[in-house]
């Protein structure tokens, strides 16, 4: 359903929520398991099916970004994963 518009069989008007639903999106330095986009906000999804996530990686993930509004890297793992500052 990627920016296809929806319309009730009575409706007066069309909705286009202009939402769009990417998987294993690639670029040279990284490669998101998925990305949900509108015009004003990304979510970037990177999973683990180990404990690391290292931080070269996340790095490059995040010029994904770019004019949106509200920008989020979601990270997804199968054990809590403890991180130091």
């Amino acid at each position: 359903m990627n920016g296809d518009k929806v319309r009730a069989s009575n409706s007066r008007w069309d909705f286009n929520p202009g939402l769009a639903f990417n998987l294993q999106e690639n670029a040279p330095k990284r490669r998101l398991d998925a990305v949900i986009v509108q015009q004003s906000f990304k979510v970037a999804v990177e999973t683990k099916l180990s404990d690391w996530f290292h931080e070269d990686q996340i790095q490059n993930h995040l010029d994904v970004f770019g004019e949106e509004q509200y920008k989020v890297l979601m990270t997804l793992a199968p054990v809590h994963i403890l991180i130091s500052i």
